[in-house]
């Protein structure tokens, strides 16, 4: 839809450090039914230094994004089927996979208060992303 949805106390609200399965596994959000999972923008708001992070508990790997761009969707690995191998033959299974893409709003032209994701001719589009991966210490358990 080209309306800007406030998302605070919803599944989708990214605001806090939420589990990712807690939202992907719950049967009352309809979006999940259509995508299989997240594959969704979240508008960055504010001059922060580090716009979104990532952490696995597993791995103890943190992954932080600084960028211009006004948004990132994330996306989680919704139509891997097992067909595909990864590192030392694991099956890439559904959701097995995480992304987190830097973009322009989607559907910002239809929209006010966002810059214009047109790029007219002889315009040039400059933008910059940088991931940052941190390894932290694992707690024992």
């Amino acid at each position: 839809s080209s309306r800007r949805r406030h998302t605070r106390s919803s599944l989708v609200s990214w605001a806090r450090r939420c589990v990712q399965e807690t939202g992907i596994k719950d049967p009352h959000f309809e979006q999940f039914g259509h995508t299989r999972g997240y594959d969704h923008p979240w508008i960055l708001e504010g001059k922060k230094d580090v716009q979104c992070s990532a952490y696995s508990p597993i791995t103890g790997i943190e992954m932080e994004i600084r960028t211009k761009e006004p948004s990132v969707v994330i996306y989680t690995g919704n139509y891997l089927d097992g067909k595909l191998k990864g590192k030392s033959g694991c099956d890439y299974v559904q959701h097995y996979g995480f992304c987190m893409e830097t973009q322009s709003v989607e559907n910002s032209m239809n929209m006010t208060g966002f810059p214009s994701c047109i790029l007219h001719p002889g315009e040039t589009y400059n933008q910059k992303t940088s991931f940052s991966f941190i390894l932290k210490q694992l707690t024992q358990t």
